[in-house]
């Protein structure tokens, strides 16, 4: 069996990345540049991802891409 080294503190925990793709969400919302806001809109989703792989971390390995947001809603950019 694999083992795995413990993640920094502030990584492991999935409530902050959610709460970092949302204020990406929101900001983008403001941004009146459509690559600009592509761009925070991609790293809201990174930033979902970072919460799902959080959530697997205890559960399983890290083999497959998360299929949810923090939002609820599928995953890619610009959802």
């Amino acid at each position: 069996m694999e083992s795995r080294k413990p993640m920094p503190e502030l990584l492991s925990h999935s409530d902050y990345w959610c709460l970092q793709a949302q204020e990406a969400r929101l900001a983008a919302q403001r941004i009146e540049d459509p690559e600009a806001r592509a761009d925070l809109l991609a790293k809201a989703d990174e930033y979902d991802r970072f919460a799902a792989c959080n959530r697997e971390w205890e559960t399983q390995p890290l083999t497959t891409t998360p299929a949810t947001r923090c939002d609820g809603t599928g995953t890619g950019a610009n959802q």
